[in-house]
């Protein structure tokens, strides 16, 4: 859940970075991130988390650990201790010592793939967000009409 308006304002920059990726993400009537989504990024980004990776690029491009410590003024162990449980869980992704934010069609399947995410109540909350701003809240018809 989202957590404080700064926690907010954090997942708002991640979700304004992903709209423009080649899969968008769900937008509200005013070509904004839908309020479901940024609820459903809350459950991947935690507020410390969501602050780090303002600096992280979304997928194809990458960011080195040692690059990202010095931009977030961490010492790159740490950063990487502190990134271990949702690089695990592919919420952010890592090759090497490169680090990304996953593309929006990975941030929307990546969860439901890996069964470390149904250890706990996070798979079925990002299950029942997802669904909520795909089907119940049109997404999916408004993704339709652009791809045709």
């Amino acid at each position: 859940m989202i957590e404080n308006e700064k926690h907010r304002q954090n997942l708002l920059n991640i979700a304004n970075r992903l709209k423009y990726s080649w899969y968008s993400i769900p937008l509200n009537d005013k070509g904004e991130p839908s309020e479901t989504y940024l609820e459903y990024l809350s459950l991947l980004y935690n507020p410390e988390i969501a602050e780090l990776i303002q600096v992280l690029k979304v997928f194809p491009n990458m960011l080195s650990l040692n690059r990202f410590a010095k931009k977030v003024g961490m010492d790159k162990k740490e950063l990487a201790e502190k990134l271990k449980p949702v690089t695990e869980r592919r919420f952010i992704l890592k090759f090497g010592t490169d680090y990304y934010i996953p593309n929006p069609l990975f941030i929307h399947e990546f969860p439901f793939l890996l069964a470390i995410n149904y250890n706990d109540d996070i798979g079925k909350n990002l299950a029942v967000l997802g669904k909520k701003y795909f089907i119940d809240e049109g997404y999916y018809k408004r993704w339709q009409t652009t791809k045709d």
